[in-house]
């Protein structure tokens, strides 16, 4: 575990060379994909903050910057994949700016549901990063705040993961409950911000990317992981650093499970 706790050819004979696609997305390289234009912009504006986030946090972690939380969370959560929540909206077939504009709980949920995805993956994405050189990772930073006690600062990552899990169950049962509730393209939103909360967990559980090739999920939520450059490589780690690199011990600690929400 990785830590404790188209837009297609308009000719025909160009879209014959493609290579075959998944079933999910042949059609969208055979249609056009038909946006509501509110959508469309929100989706824009996120994914431009996407890229400038990502293109930030590499200058970041280029320079060794130390960073603060407030200037952690400022990143990540445009780089965490924010421009998502319009692309769900486009799933659903449906536009839910007047919504945002009009409910300050819907515009909090997405603020959790990122918040959520960046406690998960710095959680599971540890490991990998760690000998990759990555330091835009929360745990780096609770490390420095508490001395060095990894344990401690998973469980601190872990901690907020439920807080947020925590608000975020409340704030849909409010909603659910009160006369927005009434509005079925909402509550198919709810429905689907869920899901998404609890596919990426399960997801992290599951990849490869974090737990190595070969790696088959037992179901268990509850593990050691040892965090050694001998770990299971993944496709995106580098070469192990030699021994004379290597922590001066193994370092075990017990994974904090992180229940399923939704």
């Amino acid at each position: 575990m990785a830590s404790t706790t188209c837009r297609p050819s308009s000719t025909a004979g160009s879209r014959s060379r493609l290579p075959p696609s998944p079933a999910p997305f042949s059609g969208c390289a055979n249609r056009p994909c038909r946006w509501a234009p509110r959508v469309w912009q929100r989706y824009a504006r996120t994914l431009h903050e996407f890229l400038d986030a990502c293109h930030a946090e590499r200058g970041l972690i280029d320079s060794r910057a130390v960073l603060d939380l407030p200037t952690y969370e400022y990143h990540r959560h445009r780089s965490i994949g924010e421009c998502c929540l319009p692309l769900l909206e486009f799933a659903l077939d449906t536009d839910l700016t007047d919504r945002l504009d009009e409910l300050p709980e819907l515009r909090r949920l997405n603020v959790l549901v990122a918040r959520h995805w960046i406690g998960v993956n710095d959680v599971f994405s540890y490991r990998k990063e760690l000998y990759s050189g990555d330091t835009m990772n929360e745990i780096h930073l609770a490390l420095a705040d508490n001395g060095g006690n990894l344990q401690a600062a998973v469980d601190r990552i872990a901690a907020i993961v439920h807080r947020v899990e925590t608000e975020f169950d409340n704030l849909t049962t409010t909603l659910r409950a009160g006369a927005a509730g009434q509005d079925s393209s909402l509550r198919a939103y709810l429905d689907a911000l869920e899901a998404m909360i609890a596919g990426n967990l399960e997801w992290s559980y599951l990849t490869p990317r974090y737990n190595g090739r070969g790696h088959t999920w037992n179901g268990q939520k509850d593990t050691t992981a040892i965090l050694t450059p001998t770990a299971p490589s993944t496709c995106h780690t580098p070469t192990p650093r030699p021994r004379h690199q290597w922590p001066p011990t193994p370092i075990e600690l017990a994974n904090t499970a992180l229940p399923r929400t939704g």
